[in-house]
């Protein structure tokens, strides 16, 4: 009897640590971007959104996760991202806790939540499941029944949120841009690929690309963007060439949302990294064969490439 007392309570501590693994919203290496328009005529945009710091507030603890440089919000996540995430804006604007996700909801439920006085209900529709970091993770499509913002359906995966920006609905009512999407999830500083990818909401993937799967959405900005004011006066540098240790790409202006791939003379791919709002890259430091390597640079906001080859 002791010892099956034993191998259940080492099960049981097994069992916390494999639920514990798992990507929550509320992870502090948890990064968003997001993408979107707004006004009249369309104008593209892009913002990030990142842990920033603890807070306290009776006896809670909160984390906080800055929206650039205009708006923090305090999320508390219960249930070891099975349960609950609530948040509430700063600055004075919120003083109570919303619910933002309830991971338990199942099919034909309700979801309801309230911002600044205005009550929202929304429904589950249906519920599935899609993968990454190794483990499976629940999806939602959500619709509106009542209050809410735009759009009206919205999808929701367990620990990244919801598609249409990791914070709505709680900011549906009160949201200023026509329309946003997350364009880029990245978790200790990686990107974890999504599959099977995971489908945007209807009116956002009107705008978008039809399905949100991390790997081709954080490689470039969905929106279909014509012109970008200063487009043809960019430029990107190799600094210097021939390749040193300190050599690195230089943008101008910096690179929002883009890509480096670096091949070798076989073909074989040597760096693959996305850009964010990076106005240098350093690979220098990063090749130590020598040869001929060959670069391509895409910003895809404003829709250009740049190509070329360097010796090491």
């Amino acid at each position: 009897m002791k010892k099956l007392y034993l191998f259940l309570l080492v099960l049981t501590a097994c069992g916390f640590t494999l639920q514990a693994q798992i990507v929550q919203f509320s992870d502090t290496s948890n990064k968003w971007k997001i993408i979107g328009n707004h006004g009249m005529p369309s104008t593209p945009y892009s913002k990030s959104i990142y842990y920033a710091g603890d807070s306290t507030i009776g006896g809670m603890q909160y984390q906080i996760l800055q929206e650039d440089t205009y708006i923090k919000y305090l999320i508390r996540e219960t249930g070891w991202g099975w349960g609950k995430v609530y948040a509430r804006a700063m600055d004075g604007i919120d003083s109570v806790d919303h619910l933002l996700y309830d991971y338990t909801l199942n099919a034909g439920d309700t979801f309801r939540t309230e911002y600044n006085g205005s009550p929202s209900v929304a429904v589950v529709t249906s519920k599935g499941l899609t993968n990454y970091v190794g483990y499976e993770y629940l999806t939602w499509n959500m619709k509106f029944v009542s209050g809410g913002g735009y759009p009206g359906e919205y999808v929701v995966i367990q620990g990244i949120g919801a598609l249409s920006d990791p914070l709505y609905p709680i900011i549906a009512p009160t949201y200023v841009e026509n329309l946003s999407a997350v364009s880029c999830f990245t978790h200790n500083n990686a990107q974890p690929e999504v599959s099977p990818s995971v489908a945007y909401d209807k009116v956002v993937a009107a705008t978008l690309k039809a399905s949100f799967d991390n790997n081709n959405s954080c490689a470039y900005n969905s929106l279909f963007v014509s012109n970008v004011n200063g487009a043809n006066s960019q430029t990107v540098q190799l600094l210097p060439n021939p390749l040193n240790s300190d050599t690195r790409f230089v943008f101008t202006p910096a690179i929002q949302i883009g890509e480096v791939v670096i091949t070798n003379s076989v073909g074989q791919t040597v760096i693959h990294k996305a850009v964010h709002d990076e106005k240098e890259f350093l690979i220098g430091n990063q090749i130590s064969i020598p040869g001929i390597y060959f670069y391509r640079v895409s910003d895809y906001r404003t829709g250009r490439s740049f190509s070329g080859k360097f010796l090491y």
